[in-house]
Protein backbone atom coordinates (compact mmCIF):
# COMPACT_ATOMS: atom_id res chain seq x y z
CA UNK A 1 0.00 0.00 0.00
CA UNK A 2 1.62 3.33 -1.11
CA UNK A 3 1.88 6.37 1.40
CA UNK A 4 -0.24 9.59 0.93
CA UNK A 5 2.85 11.75 0.00
CA UNK A 6 4.26 9.50 -3.18
CA UNK A 7 1.04 10.40 -4.93
CA UNK A 8 2.16 14.19 -5.38
CA UNK A 9 2.08 16.23 -8.65
CA UNK A 10 5.10 17.05 -9.77
CA UNK A 11 4.87 21.04 -9.17
CA UNK A 12 4.61 19.70 -5.39
CA UNK A 13 7.31 17.50 -5.15
CA UNK A 14 10.00 19.28 -2.62
CA UNK A 15 13.51 16.54 -2.44
CA UNK A 16 15.80 19.27 -1.01
CA UNK A 17 15.85 22.21 1.63
CA UNK A 18 16.70 24.46 -1.33
CA UNK A 19 13.26 22.80 -3.12
CA UNK A 20 11.52 24.32 0.16
CA UNK A 21 13.00 27.30 0.70
CA UNK A 22 12.21 28.27 -3.42
CA UNK A 23 8.21 27.12 -2.70
CA UNK A 24 7.94 28.94 1.30
CA UNK A 25 9.40 32.31 -0.71
CA UNK A 26 6.81 32.16 -3.51
CA UNK A 27 4.38 31.97 -0.64
CA UNK A 28 5.14 34.91 1.33
CA UNK A 29 5.59 36.86 -1.94
CA UNK A 30 2.19 36.24 -2.96
CA UNK A 31 1.06 37.16 0.57
CA UNK A 32 2.94 40.17 0.48
CA UNK A 33 0.86 40.93 -2.97
CA UNK A 34 -2.58 40.34 -1.13
CA UNK A 35 -1.44 42.39 1.65
CA UNK A 36 -0.63 45.46 -0.65
CA UNK A 37 -3.46 45.17 -2.70
CA UNK A 38 -5.46 45.60 0.29
CA UNK A 39 -3.91 48.33 1.52
CA UNK A 40 -3.87 49.79 -2.02
CA UNK A 41 -7.71 50.02 -2.08
CA UNK A 42 -8.35 51.08 1.34
CA UNK A 43 -6.01 54.00 0.94
CA UNK A 44 -6.38 57.19 1.93
CA UNK A 45 -3.59 58.69 0.26
CA UNK A 46 -1.18 58.13 -2.51
CA UNK A 47 1.62 58.62 0.14
CA UNK A 48 0.33 55.77 1.95
CA UNK A 49 0.58 53.36 -0.64
CA UNK A 50 3.84 54.32 -1.96
CA UNK A 51 5.53 53.59 1.83
CA UNK A 52 3.55 50.39 1.83
CA UNK A 53 4.68 49.51 -2.00
CA UNK A 54 8.39 50.63 -1.04
CA UNK A 55 8.15 48.41 2.10
CA UNK A 56 6.94 45.43 0.44
CA UNK A 57 9.45 45.98 -2.31
CA UNK A 58 12.18 45.77 -0.36
CA UNK A 59 11.03 42.74 1.58
CA UNK A 60 10.69 41.03 -2.20
CA UNK A 61 13.85 42.07 -2.99
CA UNK A 62 15.56 41.00 0.17
CA UNK A 63 13.98 37.40 -0.36
CA UNK A 64 14.94 37.63 -4.21
CA UNK A 65 18.52 37.93 -2.86
CA UNK A 66 18.13 35.68 -0.36
CA UNK A 67 16.77 33.19 -2.64
CA UNK A 68 19.62 33.82 -5.39
CA UNK A 69 22.45 33.74 -2.75
CA UNK A 70 21.89 30.74 -1.29
CA UNK A 71 21.47 28.50 -4.11
CA UNK A 72 24.03 25.54 -4.74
Amino acid sequence: MPFFWEQVPDWLEINTLDDLKAKLIGVVVAIIAVIFVGVLVDAKSPSEVMYYGAGAGAVVLALAAFSFTSKK
